[in-house]
């Protein structure tokens, strides 16, 4: 059996190896993860947890499909990758997250956030940030799924709306990592919202396929 000391290393090996793709991932989630956010809506201390797992989840999830046969990969294979890719961001880059939360400015965040409750009210806030939420997860399909797979624009474009809709629901095998919208019917608004996915999104997802098979399409 390995150690923790091999393992790191073999973890940290792999990640130097794609150093150029951790960082533009790390710089890239510090931000569009926003801690302001973490710290207003759960507190600093849970705020902090929440953000870090949010941060190294993500840019793991894009390592691994950054890897050449991780499509092929067998599920045992994945999650001991995962495991020690986790092992090895913490001791890599744990006090860089743990600096960029803590030292974050966020008095204009916090001041948009109190002229929206003003004029909002808190279950309206809180719809708009689940609608934001499940935009979040459509937009990240768009960047991690291959055109090549789709036989045209239509299918492209509903099998992003509807994966994205998948995780953020927590349907069964997309299982959430957060506790956002615990406190609500699993599928509170579920209509309402697929409705007005596929309204804001499906036309620009196939005319994204389309475009991407006229000019860059190549399987």
């Amino acid at each position: 059996m390995n150690s923790n000391n091999d393992i790191e290393k073999n973890a940290r090996s792999f990640i130097l190896r794609r150093y150029d793709l951790v960082r533009s991932l790390i710089d890239r989630e510090l931000v569009d993860q926003e801690p302001c956010y973490s710290k207003h809506f759960y507190g600093e201390e849970r705020g902090y947890t929440i953000y870090y797992h949010t941060v190294r989840n993500s840019v793991i999830e894009f390592i691994m499909y950054s890897i050449d046969d991780f499509g092929s990969m067998d599920e045992t294979t994945e999650s001991e990758i995962v495991e020690s890719l986790e092992y090895a961001f913490h001791n890599m880059f744990n006090l860089e997250v743990e600096e960029y939360y803590f030292n974050i400015d966020c008095t204009e965040y916090i001041n948009q956030i109190s002229q929206i409750n003003e004029s909002v009210s808190e279950e309206e806030l809180k719809r708009l940030r689940r609608i934001q939420e499940v935009r979040n997860t459509i937009e990240f399909q768009t960047e991690v799924q291959d055109p090549c797979n789709f036989d045209d624009g239509d299918e492209y474009a509903d099998f992003c709306i509807e994966e994205g809709l998948r995780f953020f629901y927590g349907d069964e095998g997309y299982e959430r990592d957060d506790e956002v919208f615990q406190d609500e019917e699993e599928d509170h608004l579920r209509d309402e919202i697929t409705n007005m996915m596929y309204k804001e999104y499906f036309d620009d997802l196939v005319e994204m396929w389309v475009q991407w098979s006229e000019h860059d399409g190549e399987c």
